[in-house]
């Protein structure tokens, strides 16, 4: 299921706002400079790997952390050949502590549940 999604994120152009973004973003940024960003809510990881694919095309560094709340979905993303499997971390964003400073973070395309109370 989760890799049907990340085929038709892809094919319903669902990373592009974020790519478009992400360019704007780094439109003046020195190409030598390493960037970090964190993915809340990766998923399956594949917009990481859309991220990684575009900065790479432009010469750029990124370093890329997923962050999601699913041990079944971090196992399941991890088995991606192109996905490196120390970027991925079962943890809420709440109780992330950055090994590094942040330049970016998003949240695209996520669920997220909420207990009523």
């Amino acid at each position: 299921m989760l890799r049907d999604l990340a085929w038709f994120n892809g094919a319903m152009l669902g990373h592009r706002p974020v790519i478009d973004w992400l360019r704007r973003a780094t439109k003046d940024a020195p190409k030598e400079t390493a960037l970090t960003l964190v993915d809340v809510g990766c998923g399956y990881g594949d917009l990481l790997r859309a991220i990684r694919r575009w900065a790479r095309k432009r010469g750029l560094t990124i370093r890329l952390i997923g962050l999601d709340l699913s041990c079944e979905t971090i196992r399941i993303a991890q088995t991606s050949p192109t996905m490196p499997t120390n970027r991925l971390l079962r943890m809420d964003v709440f109780d992330f502590a950055p090994p590094l400073p942040i330049d970016f973070v998003v949240s695209s395309l996520s669920r997220t549940i909420c207990p009523m109370t």
